[in-house]
């Protein structure tokens, strides 16, 4: 009676399994364009560094001239992921995250009704294309002198100064967005 050995084991050729996922930190694929080749860099990072029972999830980050090139961008984001910073996919403009954090509020009516007003009038004309992490000290405090020089925006008074208090009242309005943001 023969007894067999299941695939892999036993007799003189042991087969050893393969590896499907290299050791290495990340990986560059080469990739042809209409441009020509390019490379890309493949790396997994968390979901949300303070919430790691989230899981990973492929981070890619494509269209570099040479493997050097991509080679330094996979580096810089291996040492975001060991210093556990946030991949965004994209940062969103200051009016467009304004209003996603007014839609947020749980406050009285009337109190978000007046922020949206402020964020309508006041930050999304200027401010409102400008990515939040391009705003700058320098921009939001020329914006406020410009809001003092001409910012009054209803039909009577378009193009008037805005006063103290109504300026005031958009920086805090405008802080309050910013600190929501960090």
């Amino acid at each position: 009676m023969t007894t067999k050995q299941p695939a892999g084991q036993g007799g003189g050729g042991e087969k050893q399994q393969r590896r499907s996922r290299s050791r290495q930190p990340g990986s560059i694929q080469a990739y042809d364009t209409d441009a020509g080749k390019r490379w890309r860099f493949q790396i997994y990072v968390l979901k949300d560094p303070e919430y790691p029972e989230m899981g990973s999830r492929r981070l890619t980050r494509s269209g570099f001239t040479s493997t050097d090139e991509a080679n330094d961008a996979l580096q810089e984001a291996l040492k975001q992921r060991k210093q556990n910073e946030k991949f965004g996919n994209k940062v969103p403009a200051v009016g467009t995250y304004a209003d996603e954090w007014a839609a947020g509020l749980k406050l009285a009516a009337s109190t978000i009704t007046g922020y949206k007003k402020i964020i309508r009038n006041h930050i999304r004309p200027q401010l409102g294309a400008i990515r939040l992490d391009k705003l700058t000290a320098t921009r939001i405090a020329r914006h406020y002198r410009d809001l003092e020089d001409h910012g009054r925006n209803d039909e009577y008074g378009k193009g008037q100064p805005l006063s103290a208090n109504s300026v005031h009242k958009v920086h805090v309005v405008l802080g309050a967005i910013l600190d929501a943001g960090t």
